[in-house]
């Protein structure tokens, strides 16, 4: 999947540009501000850092859903938001993100995006944990919780199997064990499941 990063701090572009690139993630562009991006190809997701939630930011998305207008735009956000101000963007954009949030909520979050959803994260809690952590059943084995990590991330059944030394079949018996203990109907709404509560 095609990426185009935006984020006028230059040291977190390279830590995002660095992260996506190692990732099964092909980067296209990046750039200070969105309004620099000239082209995109089709299912390019626009991963844009916010430091705040002024008229600069609407206006950015704006410009970018008008001139492209099968964008997918993912913020991640620097700022604490309002319940009012995170609504407002969620009409907006893909995916909203806290800056707080790991590194693999993010791909995962960029994941479910380019499968068509649209994700909106809580605040984190102090410790930068996810408040609704909790709400994780504890029926999950390890192993299960282990391989929807990697779901996660966009993992083929084969990739996390290779990862976890393990066969492929023996991916899809816990696959199944998880969709019925979460109530997923599909790889896609599971990813999502465990990108909210792991």
């Amino acid at each position: 999947m095609p990426i185009a990063i935006v984020s006028r701090d230059a040291v977190l572009r390279d830590k995002l540009l660095h992260l996506c690139s190692e990732r099964v993630f092909r980067t296209v562009s990046v750039h200070d501000v969105a309004a620099e991006i000239q082209s995109m190809t089709d299912g390019t997701v626009v991963l844009m850092h916010v430091t705040d939630t002024g008229r600069r930011v609407r206006w950015e998305i704006q410009n970018l859903r008008a001139k492209f207008a099968a964008v997918k735009i993912v913020l991640l956000t620097a700022v604490r938001l309002t319940d009012a101000i995170r609504g407002e963007f969620a009409a907006q954009v893909d995916a909203v993100v806290p800056e707080g949030q790991s590194a693999d909520t993010l791909i995962g979050a960029l994941a479910v995006v380019r499968d068509g959803y649209r994700l909106v994260y809580p605040e984190t809690a102090a410790n930068g944990r996810d408040r609704r952590s909790s709400d994780a059943p504890s029926n999950l084995s390890k192993r299960e919780r282990m391989i929807l990590r990697h779901l996660c991330e966009g993992g083929s059944n084969k990739d996390i199997a290779n990862d976890l030394g393990i066969c492929e079949a023996t991916v899809k018996v816990h696959l199944r064990a998880c969709f019925r203990k979460i109530g997923a109907k599909n790889r896609t709404q599971a990813a999502m499941w465990a990108i909210e509560k792991l």
